[in-house]
């Protein structure tokens, strides 16, 4: 394993079609101020929202993201760490654990290892969330350490999670809460404005969690962060639910605190079997991930590694570019359908990445 560290600050570009910019957003917010209050109880997800949307047509931003080839750039070898070349990296010490959180990103599961839902068997009758919480425990009775354990969820999660955890680690040794990531209106296309939500609030396929980026605002404004920050935890770990092997390497948080890396990302050596799938790259002197299929013939014959979603983060520097509007993490708009009134409307949404 390989890890990749640096800054991300990735701009977005495109041109924005429509009807004028200043018409677009009042409506919008009109729109959002007769609906929100009455439907979503967290209000700053209205505040959310009405910002990534105002950046989508202030800064022009489009639907399609087309990348130019040529300008996609893999990292060099000195901007790639090999894990072990760290492994004896310092005096390793459990002491370090009491600086760290674990998140896992519970919104969904890939449906690319055929699985549908966070909650699945793995053997024997052991579920995905068992493994999780088991690992999580494991490396606190090995160390003597109290690493808590954040399930991020969605509004179609939320409820299977925080059950069967609930019915079967209620009493477990291990701090572990679910926190709902937020949820977008769908916006229909034509008319750029959210369906009827008045009509249809409880309708969880008229809502959209926000992608992974969004998880940072949600831990501001649920109060998480604070939370974290006053127990004395500096780093985050933040991973998928179904990457069942991410499990916060020590030697990765050593180099991490001694190194003061503020932002982190873990990748893998590419397969050959790999094809579409996340690459780390600059584009435009800009982090980001971008499909394999997106590289040019030159530079897919030299790609060697991939995005892995393993991401640690600072929290103390999170809050400080929170706090600063400083983030600007990138924003994806993509389409959708739904059938609302036995009608099949066109609809936009809206998301951020951590790793674009």
């Amino acid at each position: 394993m390989t890890v990749f560290s640096g800054v991300n600050k990735i701009e977005f570009e495109g041109t924005f079609e429509g009807i004028g910019k200043d018409v677009v957003m009042s409506q919008m917010i009109r729109a959002l101020q007769k609906h929100f209050p009455s439907i979503r109880d967290k209000n700053y997800e209205f505040s959310l929202f009405l910002h990534i949307f105002q950046r989508y047509v202030l800064e022009n931003t489009s639907i399609t993201h087309d990348l130019v080839c040529d300008k996609i750039r893999l990292p060099i070898i000195d901007e790639v760490v090999e894990l072990d070349d760290i492994k004896n990296y310092g005096l390793l010490e459990g002491k370090l654990l009491s600086k760290l959180a674990i998140l896992k990103l519970t919104g969904k599961a890939n449906p690319i290892i055929g699985k549908e839902s966070p909650l699945f068997e793995v053997k024997n009758g052991m579920s995905s969330l068992d493994v999780i919480v088991r690992q999580t425990q494991n490396l606190n009775v090995r160390y003597n350490s109290d690493v808590p354990l954040i399930f991020m969820t969605s509004l179609e999660t939320e409820s299977q999670v925080s059950n069967f955890l609930e019915e079967h680690y209620s009493s477990s040794k291990v701090r572990w809460k679910t926190v709902v990531q937020s949820s977008f209106p769908q916006i229909d296309k034509d008319r750029l404005l959210p369906i009827d939500l008045q009509i249809n609030s409880h309708e969880n396929d008229f809502w959209y969690p926000c992608g992974t980026g969004n998880l940072t605002d949600t831990l501001y404004f649920s109060g998480e962060l604070d939370k974290l920050i006053a127990q004395g935890k500096e780093i985050l770990f933040v991973s998928n639910v179904d990457n069942l092997g991410a499990t916060g390497d020590l030697n990765i948080l050593n180099f991490i605190i001694n190194e003061k890396i503020e932002y982190l990302v873990e990748v893998v050596e590419r397969t050959a079997n790999v094809s579409n799938t996340g690459v780390l790259a600059t584009y435009k002197g800009k982090l980001r991930s971008v499909y394999y299929n997106c590289l040019s013939n030159e530079s897919a014959s030299t790609c060697r590694i991939v995005n892995t979603n393993n991401i640690w983060i600072d929290l103390k520097k999170l809050k400080v570019l929170i706090e600063s509007n400083s983030l600007n993490l990138p924003i994806h708009s993509s389409e959708s359908k739904i059938t609302h009134k036995n009608e099949e409307i066109e609809c936009l949404q809206f998301k951020t990445q951590l790793v674009d």
